[in-house]
């Protein structure tokens, strides 16, 4: 069961230079875990839709080492907040009612 690892981390770090839609990442940010993701367009794709919570990265190490220290060093409030935002904003903008409300509007578009 890939929540029940996911779960218990809390930053989900991918420097994936080559992916479709990324599901791991999404499934991490649905149980609240900060995603640390490269710069390549399935990722753009899903920071797009973040409302500006995290943004890839390009894979330069000396970065990705400051952006972890930077979760690292947020206080216990700070980071329950964002973990409670990456799970709305899974939920809100890549749920699966949502992608079923979106092939109806696509579908009914065809159909006229």
């Amino acid at each position: 069961d890939v929540y029940k690892h996911i779960y218990q981390c809390g930053l989900y770090v991918t420097a994936s230079i080559v992916e479709g839609l990324h599901l791991s990442v999404l499934e991490a940010m649905r149980v609240g875990a900060i995603p640390l993701i490269s710069d390549i367009p399935a990722h753009r794709e899903i920071a797009a839709n973040s409302e500006d919570i995290f943004r890839p990265l390009p894979l330069d190490e000396k970065l990705w080492i400051k952006k972890i220290k930077e979760y690292q060093s947020m206080d216990k409030t700070a980071l329950e907040k964002l973990s409670r935002q990456l799970a709305l904003t899974a939920e809100k903008h890549f749920s699966l009612e949502k992608m079923h409300d979106e092939y109806d509007v696509v579908y009914n578009k065809i159909l006229k």
